[in-house]
């Protein structure tokens, strides 16, 4: 039997969040992000201190929205300018 799946298209907020310097850091981060709702999975990247964000297009997450997530760990990020590929 052949199934075929659709796939709903994504997109990608990358976050600067200079604090990150260990593995326990990118974890706090991650799980921080993975609460919110529609967000499909977090990347994070220790030595450029940068975090992926996969939501769902039609996702109504924000940037503000994933950035005050961070706020009560004691991690500030700014939002990273993606250019289109």
């Amino acid at each position: 039997m052949n199934w075929f799946f659709k796939r709903s298209p994504n997109r990608e907020i990358q976050l600067q969040v200079e604090d990150l310097h260990c593995e326990m850091c990118a974890q706090t981060v991650r799980e921080a992000l993975q609460k919110l709702s529609g967000v499909n999975q977090v990347k994070v990247n220790l030595s450029q201190k940068r975090v992926r964000v996969i939501l769902p297009v039609e996702s109504e997450t924000s940037v503000e929205s994933l950035i005050q997530a961070l706020e009560p760990t004691g991690y500030a990020a700014k939002s990273e300018i993606t250019p289109p590929s």
